[in-house]
């Protein structure tokens, strides 16, 4: 269970930091606009 939670805090979670945009979704965004 602990290991889920890691990775959906790691990964899917959406953070402020991010303009309220999970990790994953940031990572793609940046890719694209480049």
């Amino acid at each position: 269970a602990i290991t889920e939670y890691i990775d959906y805090y790691t990964n899917d979670r959406p953070q402020r930091g991010l303009g309220v945009l999970t990790p994953m979704e940031f990572h793609e965004k940046q890719r694209l606009a480049a």
